[in-house]
């Protein structure tokens, strides 16, 4: 799930009147509080009025916490309350505080829910990723005017820009990395950026209008697909079982309650940044009950016939004909599939 910005009035206690506060000074979203300084947005919101030091400190602590995705405003009160008010004091707790928390916080109808030991491990999880990683923020703009709901990608982590063209990738590892901005109507935008760790990476990015130029390659036809890259879409296109081609190689993925199987079709289709593959559905009697996920099958004479060879096994055979073909050669040491 891409990773949106909050609204400034999803902090809880931001009502009406205190967000268009904060939008006069161009607090628009959650993660612009994170953009400044504490003492920045006390010299800045004082000059608004009555703005009490401490609600400053307090939606700051929410905006950190929110970064969490599905962690609401309502869920950074109850923590913020508990005296837990960063990510790391966050992720410090035991699950059973945790719940136990969420659960006095239902109780005083802070939340409409509690959480569960699960949930709270994968919140956990998520908040030290953050705390402990770089961010990358930015604006998406075309001519001066914000480019709304391009998709930004960064080291496989997504995020979308809002009406002003703002996006916000937590969870970016440090070091160098790269990001890349698509948008219909838009030529794709790449450029490598470095982060540091526990750092805010800012960024304005010009786009500009057009087409990328569209390249297939299929591996059905003996054409290797390039690397998979950040930025890459996987989709799974479900077909009809008995229109596979003879010698087609599948792969078995899932064995349904009803005994049903799911199928999936080796070969992959690249168009752009899309990467296609089959996939089917069929009774699980047309192969051998101990067949284990992940066994290669062949579909040959309307039959699933059972393969020694590996995935890997099929897609360096294309690579290694594709080049020798064109009298290259290539190493296959280090190439992911």
């Amino acid at each position: 799930m891409a990773y949106t910005v909050h609204p400034i009035d999803q902090i809880e206690g931001v009502g009406a009147s205190r967000a268009d506060v904060l939008r006069s000074v161009n607090i628009f979203c959650t993660e612009d509080l994170l953009l400044r300084s504490e003492d920045f947005l006390r010299n800045m919101l004082s000059r608004r009025g009555h703005f009490p030091a401490a609600n400053v400190f307090e939606y700051r602590c929410a905006a950190e916490l929110m970064q969490v995705k599905g962690l609401t405003g309502q869920f950074a009160e109850a923590l913020i309350r508990a005296k837990r008010q960063t990510l790391v004091e966050f992720a410090g707790l035991s699950p059973d505080t945790l719940v136990e928390i969420f659960d006095n916080a239902k109780n005083g109808r802070i939340i409409p829910e509690t959480i569960d030991g699960k949930k709270a491990v994968s919140w956990q999880k998520r908040a030290l990723t953050v705390a402990y990683t770089g961010t990358v923020s930015g604006t998406v703009i075309h001519e001066s005017v914000p480019v709304n709901d391009a998709k930004v990608t960064c080291q496989f982590e997504d995020a979308y820009t809002d009406e002003r063209g703002r996006f916000w990738i937590p969870v970016v590892p440090y070091g160098i990395n790269r990001i890349i901005i698509r948008k219909d109507g838009f030529k794709s935008f790449s450029a490598k950026i470095k982060v540091d760790p526990g750092r805010i990476t800012t960024l304005e990015v010009k786009v500009s209008p057009g087409q990328d130029k569209i390249v297939i390659s299929e591996e059905k036809k003996g054409e290797p697909l390039p690397l998979i890259r950040a930025g890459d879409e996987i989709v799974f296109k479900d077909v009809d079982f008995t229109s596979f081609e003879n010698g087609t190689p599948l792969v078995l993925r899932y064995r349904y309650k009803n005994e049903d199987i799911k199928l999936i079709s080796v070969h992959r289709k690249r168009i752009g940044n899309v990467i296609e593959r089959l996939r089917t559905r069929t009774e699980g009697s047309k192969v051998e009950a101990n067949a284990p996920i992940g066994q290669l099958f062949i579909w040959q004479n309307n039959e699933l016939v059972k393969s020694d060879k590996t995935v890997r096994d099929f897609r360096e055979e294309i690579i290694t004909t594709f080049y020798r073909l064109r009298g290259m050669k290539v190493s296959l040491k280090s190439r992911r599939y």
